[in-house]
């Protein structure tokens, strides 16, 4: 979008600028000196390159061949996390089956636990997902954004891994496997891996008990690995979900379609905004 965005000025506005301030007596460009001394260092290196065409084209190989030795060390793209200045606590817990009414509890002990560290300003918790098709949050994840302090009002010697490390020891809920991130990586991560922690495992297989059985073998063995602070294996199993079929010739005696039977269930069972005041 940014390419396309300069193409689409660099066309339309600069002439237009051009116009407007490229004025008065302009000097040809074979008398401007910087342009003098540039083409004066210029010109005997592309007579001896247009000499040797094909000494310039395997010296050019010979290099591009180089690289291969960096390139094979490189490994993966990396770069270093920023510090966005506030914590994103994505908890899961191990039921998927997960009540409101439990869900809601789990929410608000977890949100008083963090308000009691000095370095937090704000807490906001959420359960579920949004009424978005982005959102693909069941009701067992929760998304609790830690707005924390200016590092000058932390106490002495406190970092953010440190602090991190701190809330995931007090934040040891039976239940819950704790998932600790940022909001903006947290995001960045679930778009481009699908995956709500920055590291992860991904098994295919078309058996679901089999998946199932082999994520918590894989979460008990990564529990155990120097340096994890924990480990969570996400349920392909065991949610509630209601599911409504719909008898198409009773609904056409009263006029409905399918749809308006949806919509009438989905009022019904989780309600629906009328209006915005």
């Amino acid at each position: 979008f940014s390419v396309a965005a300069a193409a689409i000025l660099s066309i339309t506005v600069v002439p237009i600028l051009m116009a407007w301030f490229i004025r008065g007596r302009i000097r040809p460009e074979n008398k401007n000196p910087l342009n003098r001394v540039l083409a004066f260092l210029y010109r005997p290196v592309i007579h001896g390159v247009l000499r040797a065409p094909w000494i310039i084209l395997i010296l050019a190989l010979l290099l591009t061949a180089t690289l291969y030795y960096p390139w094979n060390r490189l490994g993966s793209e990396f770069m270093p996390p920023l510090n966005e200045g506030t914590l994103l606590y994505m908890p899961v817990t191990q039921d998927p089956a997960v009540s409101i009414g439990e869900a809601a509890t789990l929410l608000q002990q977890t949100d008083r636990i963090l308000k009691t560290f000095p370095e937090v300003k704000t807490i906001f918790g959420e359960a579920g997902r949004a009424q978005t098709a982005t959102d693909q949050s069941p009701l067992s994840m929760f998304d609790t954004v830690v707005n924390l302090k200016n590092p000058d009002q932390w106490p002495a010697g406190m970092t953010m891994q440190k602090l991190q490390s701190k809330m995931n020891k007090a934040m040891s809920i039976p239940g819950l496997s704790n998932i600790w991130t940022q909001p903006l990586k947290g995001r960045v991560d679930m778009l481009t891996t699908g995956l709500q922690t920055p590291l992860g495992i991904k098994i295919g297989g078309t058996d679901l008990d089999t998946l199932n059985r082999l994520g918590q073998e894989l979460q008990t063995v990564l529990r155990k690995v120097p340096g994890t602070q924990s480990a969570y294996a996400a349920q392909v199993t065991g949610g509630r979900y209601i599911v409504v079929h719909t008898d198409r010739a009773k609904a056409a005696r009263y006029g409905l379609s399918v749809a308006d039977v949806n919509r009438l269930v989905e009022t019904a069972i989780g309600g629906e905004v009328l209006t915005t005041a």
